[in-house]
């Protein structure tokens, strides 16, 4: 005797069972979704910036003059200027000029380039940023025509505080920024990471925005400490406090407490017994410059604020890291030492000169301790086995 489930299925029900045939996709949709038609959109979405750049040619930001002004100023005296020179406001008040480098590549195009490099600056910094912001849009917002939508909608949105600035580039590179951890965390893929070094500390803090911060303090210090060291053999005593404080805390967080203060006191140290050579250096140099008749300068080989800084990295690279760090950087500044007394030596000039050169080791020993905690086994593969 058949049974209701041994009974056929009606043509009906086998329709709403799902075993006819799907409705074909309309043309509209099929067009949009097609390659050409992503190509084409592609084309016109990084045309869209350029476009309102080129319909409104108007250079409304005042200050890219500023910035061709400084640049050049920096390219003939071969310097930073310390005070404003093109105002009497600023002529006799400090001056930091956060932007040198855009200034001079700035100044460098448009002596090349006169008024074209503005533009071509404004289109290239636009179409990158175009192309980066709808990377990003892609992995967060599925589907093509929604993302370069957004994509759209947020270049007009921009239009007017983009300008032939360096902020620009802090936009760019703040996307990138984003698209890179996006990318990461969405993927797993971390191939990219390494052009985030503050992403080093990932590991040892659990809460990724609290390892980034650390390790962009990081970057910070040494970057501070690098240029002022660089320009002025200096080491300020307010950095090397905030640099202790940092340098504790990472190196507790990479390899415990005690062998972050047997670094810092090994650093100190080992730093110190150079120290005092290069006191007894100082006091030769000074004797023999009284003794050719020049009033003593009273330069120091090292200064206090070196030993201040091997203390620092010593608490960052810890024991027994520390000394390796120490000797990388002083092989580091022979690089560039040796080459300079060899110069001198050929010309002749080594008596008159070699006692008035002072090259600053605070930046070798800021190289050597970002190669140990960055990128290590570059730095693996370098040394000898």
């Amino acid at each position: 005797m058949p049974t209701i489930s041994d009974t056929p299925s009606p043509p009906l029900i086998a329709g709403i069972a799902g075993d006819a045939p799907a409705r074909p996709p309309r043309r509209v949709w099929r067009l949009l979704h097609s390659e050409p038609a992503r190509w084409a959109g592609t084309i016109a979405l990084y045309c869209f910036p350029a476009w309102l750049f080129i319909r409104a040619f108007y250079v409304f930001d005042p200050d890219i003059w500023w910035h061709l002004r400084t640049g050049q100023w920096i390219l003939q005296h071969h310097a930073v200027p310390a005070t404003d020179p093109f105002s009497f406001y600023g002529a006799d008040k400090p001056w930091v000029v956060y932007s040198w480098l855009f200034d001079i590549v700035m100044a460098g195009l448009y002596g090349r380039l006169g008024l074209a490099a503005i533009a071509f600056y404004e289109i290239a910094v636009r179409l990158v940023l175009t192309v980066a912001l709808f990377h990003t849009l892609r992995n967060l917002a599925p589907g093509f025509w929604r993302a370069a939508a957004l994509t759209t909608a947020a270049l007009f949105a921009m239009s007017r505080i983009l300008g032939p600035r360096p902020g620009m580039l802090t936009i760019l590179l703040i996307i990138i920024l984003f698209d890179v951890l996006l990318s990461a965390t969405r993927t797993g893929r971390t191939r990219w990471l390494w052009l985030l070094p503050p992403t080093k500390f990932a590991d040892a803090i659990p809460i990724p925005a609290l390892a980034f911060l650390a390790g962009l303090f990081l970057l910070t210090y040494f970057g501070v400490v690098f240029v002022i060291d660089l320009e002025h053999r200096l080491i300020l005593h307010p950095v090397s406090i905030f640099g202790a404080v940092l340098g504790l805390g990472v190196g507790w967080l990479l390899h415990g407490l005690g062998p972050t203060l047997l670094g810092g006191l090994g650093g100190f140290g080992v730093m110190f017994i150079f120290y005092l050579f290069g006191t007894l250096f100082a006091r030769i140099r000074a004797r023999k410059m009284r003794a050719a008749g020049q009033e003593s300068d009273d330069e120091e080989a090292l200064g206090a604020g070196d030993v201040i800084l091997a203390s620092v990295l010593g608490f960052m690279l810890g024991w027994p890291l520390i000394w390796f760090g120490l000797l990388v950087g002083i092989l580091l500044g022979g690089l560039i030492t040796i080459p300079l007394l060899v110069i001198m030596l050929v010309v002749r000039r080594y008596k008159q000169d070699a006692w008035m050169v002072f090259i600053p080791y605070g930046p070798f020993f800021l190289i050597s301790a970002t190669l140990i905690i960055y990128f290590p086994n570059l730095l693996s593969a370098l040394v000898p086995k």
